[in-house]
C-alpha cells in the first residue's frame, strides 16, 4: 500500500477474497480486513499519511471507507458537534454575565442577584469539561 500502484493493490484485495455464494453475474464476495484498516500500522494509514490518495479511489476501498462513515462516523462526529456547541454556548453566555466580586455579594454573603451564581456554573461547566 504504501509503495504499490493501484493495480497491485486492488490485486491484493482480490487475492483475499472469500466469495460466499454466486448466481450468473451476481456474487456475493467477503474481503478480509485485518491489516487493511486496524491501526497504525494498517494499510489505509500507509494510504493516507504517504499520500496515495489515488488508492483511496478504488472502489473496495471507497466502499469500505463509506461503511464506517454510515456505520459510526457520522453519529460519532453529530455528537461530538454538539457536544462542542453547548458548551461553546455556555462559555459564550458566562462571559457575557457580570463577572462575581465582592460588589454583587450581600452583607449576609449570599449573591444579591442570580447572576453571580450563574457565572459561577457555566465557568465551572466549561473548566470541568
Amino acid at each position: 500500500a504504501e509503495q504499490g500502484s493501484p493495480e497491485m493493490f486492488d490485486h491484493l484485495l482480490n487475492s483475499k477474497k472469500q466469495v460466499m455464494w454466486q448466481h450468473g453475474k451476481t456474487a456475493f464476495v467477503l474481503y478480509p480486513v485485518e491489516g487493511l484498516d486496524d491501526g497504525p500500522d494498517s494499510a489505509m494509514a500507509y494510504l493516507v499519511g504517504g499520500g496515495r490518495h489515488e488508492l483511496l479511489e478504488l472502489r473496495r476501498v471507497r466502499s469500505m471507507l463509506q461503511s464506517k462513515w454510515d456505520g459510526f462516523g457520522k453519529h460519532l462526529l453529530f455528537t461530538r458537534m454538539m457536544r462542542h456547541l453547548v458548551l461553546l454556548s455556555v462559555f459564550q453566555f458566562g462571559i457575557a454575565l457580570p463577572p462575581v466580586s465582592a460588589s454583587l455579594a450581600s452583607p449576609d454573603g449570599l449573591f444579591s442577584s442570580v447572576s453571580g451564581p450563574l457565572r459561577i456554573v457555566c465557568e465551572l461547566v466549561v473548566f470541568v469539561h
